[in-house]
């Protein structure tokens, strides 16, 4: 019931990649709704979601700062 209702009061917000990546879904809501519109639309006929990529690349700067003691997320080098 949360998340419909997350769905339909934030619709337009942009909260939804971010509800749908904390709730572990990201990768079957996302290659569900590319699967509905490449029936549609030629565009999307060669896109899929990758579900690493919920994560978001540390900026270089930061690990620069670090000094090589903060280390680039496996997904992003």
């Amino acid at each position: 019931a949360l998340r419909w209702e997350r769905r339909i009061e934030m619709a337009l917000e942009g909260h939804r990649w971010y509800d749908l990546a904390r709730w572990g879904i990201a990768g079957d809501a996302l290659n569900g709704y590319v699967k509905y519109e490449k029936t549609y639309l030629a565009k999307y006929a060669s896109c899929s979601y990758n579900s690493d990529w919920v994560m978001m690349p540390i900026p270089y700067n930061q690990i620069r700062k670090m000094n090589g003691l903060l280390v680039q997320n496996e997904v992003w080098k």
